[in-house]
This record gives C-alpha cells, sequence and structure tokens, in this order.
C-alpha cells in the first residue's frame, strides 16, 4: 500500500494505492482522527451526507493495482448553523488572551493521528498514522 496525505482547514485527503494483489477494505465506522488534545473522534469520508454523519457507512473497496482518492473529516466538527452546514478546523486557528507566536509555538511539538482498519483478505490490520507538528507559520495562518 501506498498513502499520500494532504490537509487543508477542515479535512485530510488521502489517496491510497493498493500494491497488493487482492482487494483492500476500508470500515470507515471503525476509523478514527485522533485531535491535539488525544482526544478520538469518528470520522466520515466523501460521499455521506452531512445529514447522515452519524450513521453507519459503507466500506470502500480498493480493487487490486487501483486507487482511492477520498477525504476524511470528524463527523462531530460538522454542525448546522444559519442555514448553512459548517466544519470546525482539524487543527485550532484560533487564539484568545494569548499573543499570536505564542498560541502557535504552543503545539509545536503535539500530533494528531489517525486510525485507518484496512481488511486484506478477511484479516483487519488497524493502521495508525501519526502526524507530528514540528513548526508553524504565521504567514500560512493569516492566509485562512
Amino acid at each position: 500500500m501506498k498513502i499520500l496525505w494532504s490537509f487543508s482547514k477542515d479535512q485530510i485527503s488521502l489517496a491510497i494505492t493498493n500494491k497488493t494483489e487482492h482487494s483492500i477494505n476500508i470500515n470507515w465506522d471503525e476509523a478514527a482522527y485522533v485531535d491535539l488534545l488525544s482526544l478520538s473522534h469518528r470520522v466520515i469520508h466523501s460521499g455521506v451526507n452531512y445529514l447522515n454523519r452519524n450513521s453507519p457507512q459503507t466500506k470502500s473497496v480498493i480493487v487490486k493495482q487501483e486507487i482511492l482518492i477520498d477525504f476524511i473529516t470528524p463527523s462531530d466538527y460538522i454542525y448546522f448553523l444559519m442555514g448553512k452546514w459548517r466544519k470546525l478546523p482539524i487543527l485550532p486557528n484560533y487564539y484568545q488572551d494569548m499573543q499570536l507566536d505564542e498560541f502557535l509555538l504552543e503545539n509545536v511539538g503535539k500530533k494528531i493521528s489517525v486510525l485507518l482498519p484496512i481488511e486484506i483478505e478477511g484479516v483487519v490490520n488497524e493502521y495508525i498514522f501519526k502526524f507530528n507538528i514540528d513548526s508553524v507559520s504565521v504567514k500560512e495562518l493569516l492566509k485562512q
């Protein structure tokens, strides 16, 4: 398997290449996002209607030697306000009663994780992908 990850303000994109000779299943109901405070969150992936964000999800199948492009977002980060669906940011982009540089530096060294349960030929392996925050950029934060 090969997985490419990409982070945006409110979701994590992934492209999974199945390099095996067997189909791969991803059980989204068992997947999780772990935030900066080590709190685990249920995730939804593309194609799930926000209204059904807490309902069971269909597994994704990646045919042998093929690619799945998808995204995940914590289901409890999605809410409806003033007639519009909205999402909280994956990483904090706000600060209160704190200098911006202090707030940003407070998150350096922390990590977020994604748990993906991947099934091949009936065997489920739980892969945990950890992403460390090595540095921050005020310029990038202000663009959002």
